[in-house]
C-alpha cells in the first residue's frame, strides 16, 4: 500500500465554511510532475484555499494562529525543506492585521516567533529557514506553549486556532 504524505497547511476550511460558503478557488499541485509506478515515492501535496469573496479589510475577522511544528529527528532532510517552505507560504498569505505564533519542538521546545501581529514580524523568514532537525518529539509542552500564545491574544471575535505538525514513522512503508 502507498501513502501520501501530505504537507498541505490547510489551515482555513473553517474561515471559508463559515464565510464564503462555495465561493472558494481550490488547487492542489505536486511536488513533481510525474512518479516511478514501480518504486515507492515519497510525494508532497500543496494544497490552496482561496476565497472568491471579496472581503471588507476593515472589518475582516482576525486569525489568531498558533503553528507548532515537528523538527524531531525524523523531519531531517527533504521533510524540513519542505516544512519550512510550507511555513513561508502560510505566512505569506495571511494578513497583516492576524497574529501569528510559531512553536517548534524536536527534544526542547521552542516559541521560534511568539505571538505577534504579521505587520511588525520582518525577519520571519529568517527565523523559519533557521528551523533545525533534531532530537525526539516533545509534543505535549509543545502544545502548552502554543495555548499559552494563543491566550495572549485570545478574543471570541477572532478565529483563535492551534495548527499541529507531527510526522510519524516513514512514509515510505509498504
Amino acid at each position: 500500500m502507498r501513502y501520501l504524505a501530505a504537507i498541505g497547511w490547510i489551515l482555513f476550511l473553517p474561515l471559508l465554511s463559515a464565510t464564503a460558503g462555495p465561493k472558494v478557488d481550490l488547487s492542489l499541485e505536486l511536488d513533481h510532475g510525474y512518479y516511478l509506478s514501480e518504486q515507492q515515492n515519497l510525494i508532497y501535496l500543496k494544497a490552496t484555499i482561496k476565497s472568491m469573496v471579496e472581503t471588507d479589510l476593515e472589518n475582516q475577522i482576525l486569525v489568531n494562529l498558533a503553528l507548532v511544528v515537528d523538527r524531531s529527528g525524523s523531519m531531517a532532510g527533504a521533510a524540513i525543506i519542505h516544512t519550512r517552505k510550507a511555513l513561508v507560504e502560510t505566512l505569506n498569505s495571511l494578513s497583516n492585521r492576524d497574529v501569528v505564533s510559531l512553536i517548534t519542538y524536536g527534544s526542547t521546545v521552542d516559541a521560534v516567533i511568539e505571538a505577534h501581529r504579521l505587520d511588525g514580524l520582518s525577519n520571519r523568514n529568517i527565523l523559519i529557514q533557521q528551523i533545525e532537525a533534531e532530537g525526539g518529539t516533545a509534543q505535549y509542552e509543545a502544545l502548552n506553549v502554543a495555548a499559552a500564545q494563543l491566550r495572549r491574544f485570545l478574543n471570541p471575535d477572532s478565529i483563535n486556532r492551534i495548527f499541529f505538525n507531527r510526522r510519524s514513522g516513514d512514509y515510505r512503508s509498504t
